[in-house]
């Protein structure tokens, strides 16, 4: 079990998946997200077909503004960190995608409030998920007040996560069907 970063480096990286291929044993890196209950039934819902295709997908995950700016961790040490936010929280929401539609993220363009070589808070993206899902994602950490919401948006309904993007906190599920009824 690896938490992440999983390496520093792709070579680093391989040299860990070919030492646990070579022991006979399952690499495990933790992304525990992926575990929450809401994740696990969203993705019950969509494998099941129930909204129908997923074509959209947006989401926002945010601790929300930190206390008096930013907090002296590694997580705003460039030579720790790297990229700040989408580093910290915004790998997360990544492998959040993945899970849900069972596909890799294959094309991202990704704005973010600071320049190069600059630890930033805000990142907006765009991507494209290799099963032709499109998607927003907005992660950030100098906004108060975050939603912390997801929609899943399918050819015959959605699933929306109201305020359950983030590990420790509570929420609701809503599943909209192609009736237009409502569940939660």
């Amino acid at each position: 079990f690896c938490d992440k970063p999983m390496a520093t480096s792709v070579a680093d990286a391989e040299r860990i998946v070919r030492e646990c291929e070579k022991a006979g044993v399952k690499l495990g890196v933790n992304f525990h997200n992926r575990f929450m209950p809401c994740f696990i039934e969203t993705r019950r819902i969509i494998a099941g077909g129930e909204i129908g295709e997923v074509q959209l997908v947006q989401l926002e995950a945010s601790p929300g503004a930190r206390p008096g700016g930013r907090l002296a961790t590694w997580r705003v040490d460039p030579a720790m960190a790297g990229l700040g936010t989408t580093m910290s929280i915004g790998v997360h929401v990544y492998d959040i995608l993945r899970y849900l539609l069972a596909s890799e993220i294959a094309m991202v363009s990704a704005f973010f409030d600071t320049p190069r070589g600059v630890m930033e808070e805000t990142n907006l993206s765009m991507f494209r998920v290799a099963n032709g899902v499109l998607g927003q994602l907005s992660v950030h950490e100098k906004s108060p007040f975050p939603h912390n919401d997801f929609v899943v948006y399918g050819s015959k309904g959605r699933i929306m996560g109201k305020g359950l993007t983030r590990s420790r906190a509570g929420g609701e599920l809503q599943v909209v069907t192609a009736e237009g009824k409502t569940r939660a």
